[in-house]
């Protein structure tokens, strides 16, 4: 599935919230469903079965953590969840590879490169916000 077939399938009422002018938030749902598509190839294997219901959850948790930590009103209070988005993201990672028996190199390569990318952004959210509250 191509990002830009993705986001014209997502409902109206999420395109138009301001939080969908978060590129990571956006990517970490486009993985999100990137995963459950590998989870159907995932659970037909014996081997690799037991990987994917962990990856869905890994890759559905950032986010929603994203979410929640984007309504919090103060700088510290989105701390906490963006820490939890960036965990769920390193631990989608750690899945896919595991993964990589199943689902190829390439898909999970770019699966890696878009979970990266979003713990990359995710960090930058995290050391804005903490250099904030020292100010």
């Amino acid at each position: 599935m191509k990002y830009d077939d993705w986001e014209r399938g997502v409902p109206v009422d999420i395109r138009t919230d301001p939080i969908w002018s978060l590129r990571v938030y956006r990517a970490a749902l486009y993985v999100a469903e990137l995963a459950s598509h590998d989870a159907r190839r995932l659970v037909a294997n014996p081997v690799t079965e037991g990987i994917a219901g962990r990856l869905v959850a890994a890759t559905a948790s950032i986010g929603a953590q994203i979410a929640a930590g984007y309504s919090r009103m103060s700088r510290n209070d989105r701390v906490p969840a963006y820490e939890l988005a960036l965990g769920a993201a390193r631990e989608a990672r750690d899945w896919y590879l595991r993964a990589r028996i199943e689902l190829g190199e390439n898909a999970v390569n770019s699966r890696i490169a878009t979970l990266t990318a979003v713990a990359k952004v995710l960090v930058v959210l995290i050391d804005r916000s903490r250099a904030a509250q020292l100010h």
